[in-house]
């Protein structure tokens, strides 16, 4: 992909990139806000249910006038917001996402924060086409685990995976064999 910025700019002055790409299908962001666009749906609902009660006992509020107003201020501009603000603010996001490959690490940059990830040695790197996530190069898993935090005192640290999301089949293949070329290769 000739069209992306640098990202040579982010790396760590001995890093050197192997592989460059970034999301392709960023209209297509659909999952990204639906917790939002339903958070949305839900304060427009209670904007609703408020507003109805308070039209319904309008001659009955005495004092109660502001806060009504207040709870239909907050509910309304809660459903703007996350029905409208956030879903455009993660399109944006993914939009400045850059993905690379260095020769010891996989590298997920979000504008001008760059997180490195090693790739271990026993590491499945796998591409899965997904319509969650576009075609998506999985390269490290996590497990949950429970962490001791004091003599009696534990918690559960949450799973999950590092992947390059949204990409086109054939900037994954090259993905995939980046990655594969410098598993185990982490200092």
């Amino acid at each position: 992909m000739t069209d992306l910025p640098d990202l040579s700019g982010l790396l760590k002055p001995d890093e050197t990139l192997i592989w460059q790409g970034a999301p392709t299908q960023t209209s297509k962001i659909k999952h990204g806000g639906a917790i939002f666009r339903i958070f949305g749906v839900v304060m427009l609902l209670c904007f609703l249910v408020v507003l109805l009660l308070g039209l319904n006992n309008l001659d009955e509020m005495d004092g109660a006038f502001g806060i009504w107003i207040g709870f239909l201020v907050i509910s309304g501009t809660l459903a703007i917001v996350f029905r409208i603000v956030m879903p455009i603010l993660g399109k944006r996001a993914l939009m400045r996402t850059q993905y690379g490959v260095t020769k010891t690490r996989a590298v997920i940059a979000v504008g001008d924060i760059a997180h490195r990830y090693p790739v271990a040695k026993s590491s499945k790197i796998e591409v899965n086409p997904s319509r969650k996530h576009g075609v998506q190069v999985v390269f490290i898993r996590f497990r949950r685990r429970r962490v001791r935090t004091g003599p009696s005192e534990t918690r559960i640290e949450g799973g999950g995976v590092r992947a390059f999301n949204f990409l086109s089949a054939d900037d994954a293949q090259a993905a995939e064999k980046a990655l594969k070329s410098i598993r185990g290769k982490a200092v």
